[in-house]
This record gives structure tokens, C-alpha cells and sequence, in this order.
């Protein structure tokens, strides 16, 4: 893994203005959109120089360094988020930091990651809340949700070759989101059995959208 990773702490952004397509995790979990993010994570080209301020998202309070994946661990134990951002990471990325994360992180929000095609390691976050992921167009599955105990929402804008939502039979979520909008625009048909929404034992709001298919609850 030689790239290196920009930090982003001390921020004032939110995830709303990643995930605010979803109208509904606002009407129903609005923390989960309106809470500032702990830490924010982006794959980057640029060599390392470390210590560097700048006006990242136009707010010019954001404390921004570059460090490799190594230094990236230091800095998750030393922080320790609870909510954390992560743009461009592919899977072998994120699953490198994910033991560090599965210790702390509520939600997790997966902005342009669509590299990152297997949520598996999210079975190990035992205090997850919420995932978000924006724009996914290698997922087709969603993981064992079995040992997130503490699941309230997952999720997934633009992840349009999603064809399996089995797990959501053993998963503690109250809220889910699906829109099969693809990178051009269009809504893709829908390729996952919706009749597994009714068979999740605590899903008490549900939204998907697709061709031809608006289902609401």
C-alpha cells in the first residue's frame, strides 16, 4: 500500500452534505447526517509532508496531514472515532485500518469508494450504529449484520448492482435506504428479492428505489 493517506480532524463538516440524498435518515436518525465528523479520510498521491494546513473544505479550520498506512494506525488509537469518513478507499485499505476501527466507530460513512466491493469486516464493529455509502458500483451483497448489535441504519445511495439483501433476515437495522441511480444518472432495475424487507425482524422504515420500483414504509 504505498499510497498515502490525507487526515482530516478538527473539522466542522458533516455528513449531511455527502449523504443528504437520503431524505429519510434525516427525517428518521437526523444525528447520524448532522453530527461532525471525528475524522476524515482520503487516499492520496501526494508524497508525504505532514503538519499541512489548509482550507480542505472551505472552512479553513480543518488540521490536515499526510501520513502513510502504518502512521494511519497510530493516529486511529490515538483518536479513537466514533464517527469516521472515508473517500476513494479501496478494500484493502480499509480493511487494513478496520481492527482499529471495530473498537470505536458508530457510524461510518463510504463517500466514492468503489473499490471497497466486500462489507465483511463490518462484522467485527461491535458498536456500529449507521453506514452510509455514497456511489458503489461493485457491492452486490451486504454483510453479516448478525454481531452489530447495535445497527440502526444502513444506507447505500447509487450502489446499483446490489442483488442480495439476505442478511438484513438477522440484522438489528430499524432503517434502510437503497437507490439504484448509476454514475451516468439513470435508475438501474432492481436486482435484490424486496420481499426480504418484509422478513427482517426490526426493520421499521424501509425506502428503495429503482426502475420502475418505489417501495416506502
Amino acid at each position: 500500500m504505498a499510497d498515502n493517506i490525507c487526515v482530516i480532524s478538527d473539522s466542522s463538516a458533516t455528513a449531511r452534505r455527502y449523504f443528504e440524498l437520503d431524505a429519510g435518515l434525516g427525517e428518521y436518525f437526523p444525528d447520524f447526517l448532522n453530527a461532525e465528523l471525528d475524522l476524515i479520510l482520503l487516499i492520496s498521491k501526494t508524497p508525504s509532508s505532514g503538519g499541512q494546513q489548509t482550507q480542505f473544505f472551505g472552512e479553513g479550520k480543518e488540521n490536515v496531514d499526510l501520513v502513510d498506512p502504518a502512521a494511519l494506525i497510530a493516529v486511529l488509537r490515538s483518536k479513537r472515532p466514533r464517527s469516521i469518513l472515508m473517500i476513494g478507499f479501496d478494500r484493502k485499505h480499509f480493511d487494513y485500518i478496520s481492527g482499529e476501527l471495530s473498537v470505536s466507530a458508530e457510524a461510518v460513512y463510504l463517500f466514492k469508494c468503489p473499490r471497497i466491493g466486500d462489507l465483511s469486516a463490518l462484522s467485527s464493529f461491535s458498536r456500529l450504529k449507521c453506514l452510509c455509502v455514497f456511489r458503489n458500483d461493485t457491492l452486490t451483497k451486504l454483510w453479516d449484520m448478525s454481531h452489530n448489535r447495535d445497527l440502526l441504519a444502513v444506507s447505500l445511495i447509487s450502489a446499483f448492482k446490489l442483488d442480495d439483501i439476505d442478511a438484513l433476515k438477522n440484522s438489528p437495522a430499524e432503517y434502510f435506504y437503497f437507490d439504484s441511480i448509476d454514475n451516468s444518472g439513470k435508475a438501474r432495475p432492481l436486482l435484490f428479492d424486496k420481499h426480504i424487507l418484509d422478513l427482517s425482524p426490526h426493520l421499521k422504515h424501509y425506502r428503495v428505489y429503482a426502475k420502475d420500483v418505489r417501495i416506502e414504509k
